[in-house]
């Protein structure tokens, strides 16, 4: 059986397609594994301001949002909202934080925003 010259190199070709293909999808996937991981360090450090601004809520600092400030600088993002509600023993504090970088890859942004809020409350 002989082979017409129509069909010689055809494999080559589809190899090389499938590995474009591949490495797409691979490029893809690392921008958007990217995009996420920025995203669960921003809400871990929004968590971690909240907490920072509830505790010194909770000793009795009159400036629990300079607290959020500070613990927002030592997590390298920048505090946008800071905002205490309630009285000295039933509070919460709401902060929003932004972080990362500014640069976009592939037209997606590599900045992130996120809010927390932490408390003390009574009963219930």
């Amino acid at each position: 059986m002989s082979r017409s010259s129509d069909d010689r190199g055809v494999a080559t070709e589809l190899v090389a397609a499938g590995l474009l293909l591949l490495s797409g999808l691979v490029a893809a996937a690392f921008v958007l594994l990217l995009i996420q991981t920025n995203a669960h360090r921003v809400q871990g450090a929004a968590d971690l301001v909240a907490v920072t601004a509830a505790q010194a809520k909770n000793l009795g600092t009159s400036q629990p949002c300079a607290a959020a400030v500070r613990a927002a600088e030592a997590d390298e993002v920048q505090l946008v909202d800071c905002r205490v509600q309630g009285d000295d023993l039933s509070f919460a504090v709401t902060v929003t934080v932004r972080g990362g970088s500014a640069r976009v890859l592939f037209g997606l942004p590599l900045e992130a925003e996120a809010s927390a809020h932490a408390g003390a409350t009574l009963g219930p």
